[in-house]
């Protein structure tokens, strides 16, 4: 999300005016998530019809702006959006506003076409500027320079540009007094001449501010009691909460370059024993120096630690795994298609042996209730951190269901039970199917009735939904499927048969804190918000499950974001490189803000539900898509123009991935309009 969008929203809600914008980036998400949180109403223009969520990411957050505000659209039920549909949508959102705000634009962009249609209507139009150096910022540079656009940093400026005269004027900002301006004239003084890290002597300190002795020894001691500086004999430094000066008079004096490459802000006296941690995420600072890390960073780092370049690629399947901490189960073939594009010699009898053989990845529920396969040293992690919580939450689906269905007596006891007798038959009978353990177990086709009273309303067993709950607690597990690569027909075994080892024990805060740790290695930098998505947790277990781990925040390009405090060296660059990515991939599915490498192809690749189809890949970026026709002939089409050696490139990867299919035949579960549309 985007704090200023987010605020301006609230603000806006909160100040009786109403944001109207798109749905369709995460600027525009956050100016109508911040007025919803305000209770207030917010306007969604869309270049579809009113019944399309574009982007499909957004489909919650449609159903909360028809509830509480208006979906605006020229365009009938049922349209689809079209790049010209999004132009003429611009004029549009242009008319209806008071005036315009460009938070983000690159120097050709669809913020630009609105800021352009509102000048010509003789609204007002704000930009908000960023780094000089950031390409989402030339645009709103561009309007700033030439005089169309004025200059607003606070939500605040901006309706004092729309609202009325004289009455909705801003405050000027000024920042709070700090504990430096309430000190005398000696402590301030010996704060000032304080090096930031060194220990120096009270004397050394007398010669450098030329007060009388006896007036620095006063102030030592207050600034000693006042937790400012620390005491040792007759030598003092600077407490960490302290160092709020790049430069200090001794500092220029000795000509230390440690203090002259700090950059640092007042912080409270409270804060001054805070982690590095949680100095990242916000919650108290010390000195702090934010590396930037832009996006041709960002994707270098992913070309290498995904195992997508060439030369990146590794060995084994369980490499592959660990490299995207897991890899998405939800489509079987994916598992074998992610592993084939990390692969530096692809056999598939070698990932069916790491799976059912040697069962060193294992298939389990976890992050957001998906099945991934996941590394076995990771699997306590999983467990504790993400996949009991799903298991719990399961069995209370399943107690509200077996009730509305008219289940008599105490459903909670006879479902327990009914779970034991389950597992107990499994242990019996050794690797067996759900129907398999049914038929043993007959209660475990007791029906509900799914969707009752809709169109697709269906009578199910409870079989699949009592297994999915012992195996997300760990109980059992899916183990060698009957069938091709396609096939969901797992066998199910007893955990503790199947598995090679015996995982190690984790604690709840100890797997939260390896699978942030392993997110943030594969996955990091990235905003806080995308590691919140990924594992499903809410603000407050992300924000624990961090401090548990050195991390330092980072600027993406204007974005705030998190890494590890000791992952922050530029990455190596890697030779031009392409790859093939299935549906449900767990690199383009590892982050939920995606623009730095998706860009405005999201309509065309992904499905309603927001899952991504199979895609095609040039140095960190996706360029295109591609799927598999029944004649087994794989076909693709670029969404970019590229130059002649990237289509090679391309193309090369296509003939690898046939080589490696040979006769299989793959059809992603999750249908796209493009992966549809080719392999016709």
């Amino acid at each position: 999300m985007s704090p200023p969008s987010c605020r301006t929203g609230w603000r806006s809600a909160t100040g009786r005016w109403c944001p109207a914008a798109r749905v369709r980036g995460s600027i525009d998400g956050s100016a109508h998530r911040g007025a919803l949180a305000a209770d207030g109403q917010t306007v969604a223009v869309l270049a579809c019809g009113v019944d399309v969520p574009y982007p499909p990411g957004h489909a919650g957050l449609f159903d909360q702006i028809a509830h509480s505000g208006l979906l605006v659209s020229e365009w009938p039920p049922g349209t689809t959006p079209r790049r010209p549909r999004f132009l003429v949508r611009n004029r549009v959102i242009a008319a209806l506003t008071a005036g315009t705000v460009v938070v983000e634009a690159g120097a050709r962009s669809g913020a630009r076409a609105t800021a352009r249609r509102a000048t010509e209507l003789g609204r007002v139009v704000m930009a908000v500027p960023g780094p000089v150096n950031s390409g989402t910022s030339v645009g709103c540079h561009q309007l700033l320079r030439s005089g169309l656009a004025i200059l607003v940093t606070r939500a605040e400026e901006v309706l004092e540009e729309v609202g009325r005269i004289g009455a909705d004027l801003a405050d000027l900002p000024r920042a709070p007094d700090g504990w430096r301006d309430r000190l005398d004239e000696v402590s301030a003084a010996v704060v000032e001449a304080m090096p930031a890290m060194d220990w120096v002597s009270a004397s050394t300190l007398c010669e450098a501010i030329s007060f009388p002795a006896d007036q620095v020894t006063t102030a030592l001691a207050g600034l000693v009691e006042a937790a400012r500086l620390h005491r040792d004999a007759d030598r003092y430094r600077l407490a960490a909460g302290a160092r709020t000066t790049p430069t200090s008079l001794l500092a220029l004096r000795s000509g230390d370059p440690r203090e002259l490459d700090v950059f640092a802000r007042d912080t409270p006296a409270e804060t001054t024993k805070t982690s590095s941690s949680r100095r990242a995420l916000g919650w108290g600072s010390e000195v702090r120096m934010v590396v930037r890390i832009g996006v041709e960073q960002r994707r270098a780092r992913l070309a290498s630690r995904h195992r997508l370049a060439a030369s990146a690629r590794v060995d084994s399947t369980l490499e592959a795994a660990s490299s995207v901490v897991c890899l998405h189960a939800s489509d079987p073939a994916s598992v074998y298609l992610a592993a084939i594009a990390r692969l530096r010699q692809p056999d598939p009898a070698e990932i069916e042996r790491t799976l059912y053989e040697e069962r060193t990845v294992v298939r389990m529920l976890g992050m957001r209730r998906t099945l991934f396969v996941v590394p076995l040293d990771l699997m306590p992690a999983v467990q504790e951190a993400a996949a009991s919580a799903v298991g719990a939450q399961q069995r209370k689906l399943l107690v509200k269901m077996l009730e509305t269905a008219g289940h008599e007596g105490d459903v909670k006891s006879w479902l327990a039970e009914l779970e034991e007798a389950a597992f107990e038959a499994l242990r019996t009978r050794g690797p067996s199917t759900a129907a398999e353990i049914s038929a043993e177990v007959p209660l475990l086709r007791t029906p509900i009735v799914m969707a009752a009273g809709k169109p697709y309303e269906s009578t199910q067993n409870i079989t699949g939904r009592v297994l999915i709950v012992l195996a997300a607690h760990g109980r059992i597990v899916r183990g060698r499927p009957r069938g091709s690569w396609m096939s969901r027909l797992y066998q199910w075994s007893v955990a503790q048969d199947w598995l090679p080892a015996e995982p190690a024990q984790s604690s709840a805060e100890e797997g939260a804190a390896e699978l942030a740790r392993r997110w943030l290695s594969a996955f990091g930098p990235a905003p806080l918000s995308d590691l919140k998505w990924w594992t499903g947790w809410s603000l407050g277990q992300t924000k624990k499950a961090l401090s548990q781990l050195n991390v330092s925040e980072v600027d993406l390009d204007g974005t705030p974001g998190i890494a590890l405090a000791d992952d922050l060296k530029p990455a190596p660059a890697v030779r031009p490189w392409a790859a093939l990515l299935p549906g449900l991939d767990p690199t383009p599915m590892g982050w939920q803000d995606r623009g730095w490498f998706l860009g405005e192809h999201a309509a065309a690749l992904f499905d309603r539900n927001g899952n991504i189809g199979p895609t095609v890949w040039l140095d960190g970026r996706i360029v295109g898509g591609w799927a598999q026709r029944a004649s087994g002939e794989i076909v693709y089409r670029l969404l970019e123009d590229v130059d002649a050696d990237a289509t090679t490139r391309v193309q090369v990867e296509v003939e690898r991935l046939t080589t490696v299919l040979g006769d299989r035949r793959v059809t992603p579960s999750f249908r796209t309009p493009l992966e549809k549309e080719l392999s016709a």
